[in-house]
């Protein structure tokens, strides 16, 4: 073996040297930005297979949609409180039929209208 200065070495190496002398591995930073860039990627990945691109079209479908649901709960409510007013209107017509006095008794705790 020679001296050192026989040696052939060079003076600096590459960031990713293929002789050995670092370790194939990324570095804290440039694995931090390498799980950036992958996060980014999957986000639009997941944006379009979700259809983000038309969600304009889907918002206004789906408000469109919400609006009719309100607008038959809406029907149905109205319905149930024409229902309820017919039902009272019949228990009073009932109770004053058998029991004269038990309509009195119920305008008094506020059961029927």
């Amino acid at each position: 073996m020679g001296s050192m200065e026989q040696m052939d070495l060079p003076q600096s190496h590459a960031p990713r040297c293929d002789c050995g002398c670092t370790p194939s591995m990324p570095s804290l930073f440039e694995m931090a930005a390498m799980r950036a860039e992958r996060r980014r990627q999957r986000q639009r990945g997941d944006a379009l297979s979700n259809g983000y691109p038309g969600e304009a079209q889907e918002d206004a479908s789906g408000a469109t949609e919400a609006l009719q649901k309100l607008q038959l709960l809406q029907k149905e409510r109205q319905h149930l409180k024409q229902d309820l007013h017919q039902q009272r209107l019949l228990r009073a017509a009932m109770l004053a039929l058998h029991e004269p006095t038990a309509v009195e008794a119920e305008r008094l705790v506020q059961i029927s209208s």
